[in-house]
């Protein structure tokens, strides 16, 4: 028994951000301060060709996928008329491996390649206030972050419950970070101003352990739960300065969905992420 599929997506995304600060004249009417003010025009055009082969023999099965994207990122500042463009050329490979001991359980290991993509706020290299003592400046220069994870996973069913188990590790490259630092400049009032902006810090592993499940007491009602319990270690320098971490965290989650008379769903959802550091 085998499956074989072939595709194309394309994601088109534009986005323009107006912003605009004006000063109020002696005789009262508005002046627009050529300085604060800003028009950014966000272009991200994803073309994405994918193929995957998946085969099942016996107790034993296999899914084998591939991913290409061309990456066209465009910045424009048509205030100063400032362009940056970034156009590159990914593969993502994707592969599951699965094996069945009987109808209620079975085993997978698991691989898979991603990218994360910074946002347009990100990018947008006009200075933008929060206050007189922070600005806020993207960094047309950043780049995406890969990660590269690999998960082993355990599943068991009941009549009612459903149990899965799996450890992970995850290496994350480039990854983009917000770093604070001086600008040399005071205020009127003489206090110093800082600057905070993104960039492509560090390197993050990431291993852990993840326990979820889904139970139906009632034909009614349904719930499902997860617990991801993790290590975090990222190793990072910025102009000398360390900005490595080490960091164990947790984060757990119940979601709750009852069907009630009328064709109502009553959910309820309830998450707690436990305490984290990042490098600063």
């Amino acid at each position: 028994q085998s499956q074989f599929e072939f595709g194309y997506r394309g994601n088109f995304y534009e986005l323009t951000t107006d912003f605009r600060v004006d000063t109020l004249g002696v005789n009262g009417e508005l002046i627009l301060d050529q300085n604060l003010s800003n028009k950014l025009i966000y272009e991200e055009n994803i073309n994405a060709l994918y193929t995957q082969l998946g085969t099942k023999k016996g107790k034993f099965s296999i899914l084998l996928g591939l991913r290409m994207e061309v990456s066209d990122i465009n910045v424009n500042l048509t205030t100063t008329g400032e362009n940056f463009d970034e156009n590159y050329t990914d593969f993502f490979p994707t592969i599951n491996l699965g094996w069945e001991f009987n109808e209620e359980e079975s085993i997978t290991l698991g691989y898979n390649r991603r990218i994360t993509r910074p946002r347009s706020r990100f990018v947008n290299p006009f200075p933008s206030r929060s206050s007189e003592t922070n600005i806020f400046q993207g960094n047309p220069d950043i780049d995406p972050s890969y990660s590269n994870g690999v998960d082993l996973a355990y599943l068991k069913r009941w009549n009612k419950l459903t149990l899965t188990s799996s450890i992970f590790y995850q290496k994350n490259t480039d990854v983009f970070e917000f770093i604070s630092e001086d600008t040399g400049q005071l205020t009127d009032n003489g206090d110093p101003i800082v600057r905070r902006f993104p960039i492509n810090l560090s390197t993050e592993e990431r291993i852990g352990f993840e326990f979820a499940g889904n139970y139906t007491p009632y034909k009614r009602w349904r719930m499902n739960f997860s617990y991801n319990i993790f290590n975090t270690t990222r190793d990072g320098d910025f102009n000398g300065v360390s900005f490595d971490a080490d960091n164990t965290s947790w984060f757990a989650r119940l979601n709750s969905r009852v069907t009630l008379p009328g064709k109502i769903d009553f959910q309820q959802t309830m998450f707690y992420s436990g305490p984290s550091e990042n490098a600063q």
